[in-house]
C-alpha cells in the first residue's frame, strides 16, 4: 500500500511531533543532580557532587558528557538540556521518517509514539532517554540495512554507547552482542574494540571514583529489601505505569507481527529477547517510581520492528490499525497542554508517580521560559546560596534543584544515599516504609561531626574503619599507591557493615540539622502569605512543615496553622478530615477548637462554626462553652 503525497504526510507528522514535544517538555528534579556535577567541573572541583568528595552521582555519563561543549557557551543548563533533548528526540523521528520505506508502517510508528505518554514524557525530562532513543534507532537501522556506520564495529560500538547512557542497558544490549558474535560471526577482537568507549569509561570510573558503577546503583543494590518484595513492587510498577498510560500495550503488536513473519533466528528475534530480558530485569530490580520511565525504550524498540516487517495480508493491516485505535484513548495525555495540579499527591498512585505532572507547573518548558515559573526548592536553594541561613552543611533527600541552586560550595548529605558514598552502603532504615528510589537511611552516630570537622568521629568501629578507607579513596591523590590498594579492598573486601540499624549506633535526622533551616524557610513563607492573606499558600507551607520535621513543637505549630487556614479557605471537608485525625494531639484541644469556631463566626461562616462546635460536643457532651455558642448560633441562623 502506497500513500500519495508522501512528503506532505512526513511534514504533517513532523509538525505534530514538534507541537506535542513543545507542550510536554519538562526537566525533572533528578536531572539537576547531573547539572550540579557539571557546575562542580566548571568550578574546577572535578566531576563531583560535593567538593573534595569524588563520588559519581550521575547514572548517565554519556548524557553528561554531551552537555559539556554547550556549557562552554552558556551557563543555562536548563536550556542546554532542553535543546539536547529536542535534538535527539527529533533526530529519532527524522530517522524513522527517512528510512522506513513502507508508508503505512511509517505513519503507524510515528502516530503511536505521539500518542504514547510513556514515550513522550521522556523525550524531554532532563534524563538520558532522548539520547537512548536516538542510539537504539541507529542500531536498528544499521541491522535493517538502511545504512552502515562501521560494519565490523557498529553493534558493539552503539551498544557500548547505550550502556554509557545507563548501566542497566547492559541487559538490553547483551542479546545484540551475542547476535553479532554468533550469528554475524564477528571476531571477538572487533567486539572488544567496539566496546572500547565503555571499557575506557569503566577504567576512568574505577581510578577516579574508586568504583566501576555509579553511587546511585550502589545505593539501589544495598536496600536490604527482600527480593520477593522487590518483585512485588516491580509488578506494581508495571500495573501503575499501564494505568497512567494504557498505550504501553503497544509493545506487543509489532512483536506478534514479527513472530508471525520470522521463522529463523535473525536480528528481530534478538530484539524480542532483548525487550523481554530488559523488562524482566526491571521487574527483578523492583521497577522504579517514575511511571513508564524504564518501559519507554522498549515501546520504541517494539515499534521500530515495523520498519522491517513486510505487510502481506489484511490481517497485518488490521493489527497495524489497532495501535492507532488504542492511542485515541491517550489523546488528552500528549496533545493537550497539562493543567495545573493542585494536589501533587493526586498524581502518585501506590508510590508510583506521574513525574512530569509532579514538576510540570514549575519545570515545564513553556511555564519556565514564558511564565518565569520557579519551584520552591529553587527559591530555597537561592536563599542558601546567598547565605540566608549561614550553614555550610545540609541534610536532605532532595538532591536536584535544591543543591544545584544552593551553590557548589555547600555540602549536602543525602539520607537517601544516592549522592552519599557512605549511606549508600546501608539498608533501608527500620523507621520508614519502602519506596523505590527513596530508600531512607539513618546516619551513623558521629557522621555529621566527621563531615563538619573533616575528621573521623564515627562511633561504630566497623563503620569507622570503612569510612576511613572510603574517605581516603574519595579525597586523596588519584594515583596514590595506598589509594589504589584501598580501591581494591573496598570493592572486594567484606567490611561486615551492620545490616540492621540499632538505636545506639544510628540517629534519625529527617532534614537539615535540628530542622532550623527548613523551618525558617516555611515560617518566612507563612508570614508573607498571612500578610498578603494568601491562605492557600500559607496552608501549603504549613502542611510542608509537618512533612519536613520530626520535632513535636514544629508539628503542633504547623497543624494548628493548617486548621486555621482551612477555616479561612472555608474548606469544611479538609478541616473535618484533619481535626478528626489530630484532635487530642499536638495541642488540638477543646479550647483551641473553640477559638477556631469563633474565627469562623467572625468570617461570617456560620455553618462552619456550627459544625466545629458540634464536633466538640461530639467529643465532650459536657462542654458548656461549646453548647452555649452552638445554641447562640442556631438562634442567629433561625
Amino acid at each position: 500500500m502506497v500513500i500519495k503525497n508522501d512528503k506532505l504526510v512526513n511534514i504533517i507528522l513532523i509538525v505534530l511531533f514538534v507541537y506535542v514535544w513543545v507542550i510536554n517538555a519538562w526537566v525533572s528534579d533528578d536531572a539537576h543532580i547531573t547539572f550540579r556535577s557539571i557546575e562542580q567541573l566548571f568550578a574546577g572541583n572535578g566531576l563531583v557532587f560535593n567538593i573534595g568528595e569524588r563520588v559519581q552521582t550521575f547514572t548517565h555519563p554519556l548524557w553528561l558528557l554531551v552537555h559539556l561543549p554547550f556549557r562552554l557557551l552558556t551557563e543555562n543548563l536548563y536550556i542546554i538540556n532542553v535543546f539536547l533533548s529536542f535534538i535527539f528526540s527529533f533526530a529519532t523521528v527524522a530517522l524513522i521518517l527517512k528510512y522506513c520505506d513502507n508508508s503505512v508502517s511509517r505513519i503507524v510508528i510515528i502516530i503511536s509514539l505521539l500518542f504514547s505518554k510513556t514515550f513522550i514524557d521522556y523525550t524531554s525530562s532532563g534524563l538520558e532517554n532522548p539520547l537512548s532513543y536516538f542510539l537504539i534507532s541507529i542500531l536498528f537501522l544499521t541491522q535493517f540495512n538502511k545504512f552502515t556506520v562501521s560494519k565490523k564495529f557498529q553493534i558493539p560500538m552503539i551498544s557500548s554507547l547505550l550502556v554509557l547512557c545507563r548501566p542497566d542497558y547492559l541487559i538490553l544490549v547483551l542479546p545484540f552482542i551475542i547476535y553479532d558474535l554468533f550469528i554475524n560471526k564477528n571476531k571477538l577482537i572487533n567486539i572488544i574494540i567496539g566496546l572500547s568507549h565503555l571499557l575506557l569509561w569503566e577504567l576512568f570510573s574505577l581510578i577516579y571514583y574508586g568504583s566501576p558503577i555509579p553511587n546511585t546503583m550502589i545505593s539501589k543494590f544495598n536496600t536490604g529489601i527482600d527480593r520477593t518484595e522487590l518483585i512485588s513492587y516491580g509488578l506494581k510498577y508495571f500495573k501503575e505505569s499501564f494505568i497512567f498510560d494504557p498505550t504501553i500495550i503497544l509493545i506487543f503488536f509489532p512483536i506478534l507481527l514479527s513472530l508471525k513473519q520470522n521463522k529463523k533466528l535473525i536480528f528481530k528475534n534478538f530484539v524480542i529477547i532483548s525487550i523481554l530480558l530488559y523488562l524482566i530485569g526491571v521487574l527483578y530490580a523492583g521497577g522504579g517510581f517514575m511511571s513508564g520511565r524504564f518501559i519507554s525504550i522498549t515501546v520504541l524498540m517494539s515499534l521500530l520492528l515495523l520498519i522491517d516487517i513486510k505487510l502481506k495480508s489484511k490481517i497485518s493491516y488490521l493489527l497495524l490499525g489497532l495501535p492507532i485505535i488504542l492511542s485515541i484513548f491517550s489523546f488528552t495525555h500528549t496533545f493537550k497542554f497539562a493543567k495545573h495540579v493542585d494536589n501533587k499527591l493526586g498524581v502518585i498512585h501506590n508510590d508510583i508517580s506521574d513525574e512530569r505532572l509532579v514538576y510540570f507547573d514549575e519545570l515545564g518548558f513553556i511555564n519556565k521560559q514564558f511564565n518565569n515559573a520557579k519551584h520552591e526548592w529553587e527559591y530555597f536553594g537561592e536563599k542558601i546560596s546567598k547565605g540566608a541561613y549561614g550553614d555550610s552543611l545540609f541534610i536532605y533527600s532532595v538532591m536536584g534543584l535544591l543543591p544545584y541552586n544552593a551553590g557548589v560550595d555547600k555540602h549536602f548529605i543525602d539520607f537517601l544515599g544516592l549522592c552519599d558514598p557512605l549511606l549508600s552502603r546501608f539498608p533501608l532504615s527500620k523507621q520508614y516504609n519502602f519506596r523505590q528510589g527513596h530508600i531512607r537511611r539513618s546516619l551513623p552516630l558521629g557522621y555529621i561531626e566527621s563531615i563538619l570537622l573533616d575528621s573521623n568521629k564515627i562511633e561504630n568501629e566497623k563503620i569507622s574503619t570503612f569510612y576511613n578507607d572510603l574517605k581516603y579513596i574519595s579525597s586523596s591523590n588519584i594515583f596514590d599507591i595506598e589509594r589504589l590498594n584501598k580501591i581494591w579492598k573496598i570493592n572486594f573486601h567484606n567490611y561486615d557493615l551492620p545490616k540492621i540499624y540499632q538505636s545506639d549506633e544510628f540517629q534519625e535526622i529527617k532534614y537539615a540539622p535540628y530542622n532550623k533551616v527548613k523551618m525558617k524557610f516555611y515560617l518566612d513563607k507563612i508570614s508573607e502569605s498571612e500578610k498578603n492573606k494568601d491562605w492557600k499558600t500559607a496552608l501549603e507551607s504549613a502542611i510542608a512543615m509537618t512533612e519536613h520535621t520530626s520535632i513535636e513543637s514544629n508539628i503542633a505549630n504547623a497543624t494548628k496553622r493548617s486548621l486555621y487556614y482551612l477555616v479561612k479557605l472555608n474548606d469544611q471537608k479538609g478541616f473535618a478530615y484533619l481535626i478528626e485525625n489530630m484532635y487530642g494531639k499536638y495541642g488540638i484541644t477543646e479550647e483551641f477548637g473553640l477559638d477556631l469556631g469563633r474565627a469562623a463566626k467572625e468570617d461570617g461562616l456560620i455553618d462552619f462554626s456550627i459544625n466545629i462546635y458540634a464536633f466538640i460536643l461530639q467529643r465532650n457532651p459536657n462542654s458548656k462553652s461549646a453548647r452555649f455558642r452552638l445554641n447562640e448560633l442556631l438562634e442567629i441562623k433561625n
